[in-house]
């Protein structure tokens, strides 16, 4: 998994380049020089709730 950083100006120059960069990791979007967003594909992101949901599950049932 690949992380890149692309600035506010440059997401907005080049978003089909930002669209492809972000089926290999998360694409971070940096407004002034600081993280601001980040950009997933529509399948990392399923993927990243579906862990979300899991570890808050089976930390739960550890709870109880």
């Amino acid at each position: 998994m690949t992380i890149t950083t692309l600035s506010r100006r440059e997401l907005n120059q080049d978003v089909s380049r930002a669209r492809k960069v972000s089926r290999s990791g998360p694409v971070i979007i940096a407004d002034r020089g600081k993280p601001a967003h980040v950009l997933l594909s529509i399948a990392r992101g399923f993927c990243w709730c579906t862990s979300l949901r899991t570890t808050a599950c089976s930390q739960s049932a550890q709870r109880a």
